[in-house]
């Protein structure tokens, strides 16, 4: 596939225009990313999926396709701590909210305070 003959003859002067080449450039990595995108989503990595679709093209839809799908007991592993760090900040802005101090480990430990030599 020659992108070049593309934008020549989407040009009315027959010339290649640098601004031409770019949009088509763009278009066609955006179309590599997005499918790359929909196979990976596919595999649960639709991020993985979308960057090597944007640089290796049909290689990378290649790669993704290769790649081993998350589990479904890693992603509710992954959900259940995303949860417990938004249950923990939901407590402390509410403790903080309260006006009382948030909790820090360290808060937690009793301070024999100055030993006396």
């Amino acid at each position: 596939m020659k992108i070049t003959g593309f934008v020549l003859a989407a040009t009315s002067s027959g010339k290649a225009s640098p601004f031409a080449f770019l949009i088509v450039l763009v278009v066609f990595l955006g179309i590599f990313g997005g499918v790359g995108a929909l196979i990976g989503r596919q595999k649960g990595r639709p991020w993985v999926g979308f960057w090597l679709g944007l640089f290796l093209s049909w290689i990378g839809w290649l790669l993704v396709a290769l790649v081993v799908p998350k589990t479904h007991e890693k992603l509710l592993a992954e959900e259940r701590e995303r949860l417990a760090i938004q249950r923990e900040l939901q407590r402390e802005l509410q403790r903080e909210a309260e006006g009382g101090q948030p909790e820090h480990p360290a808060a937690n430990r009793e301070d024999p305070g100055p030993s006396a030599d």
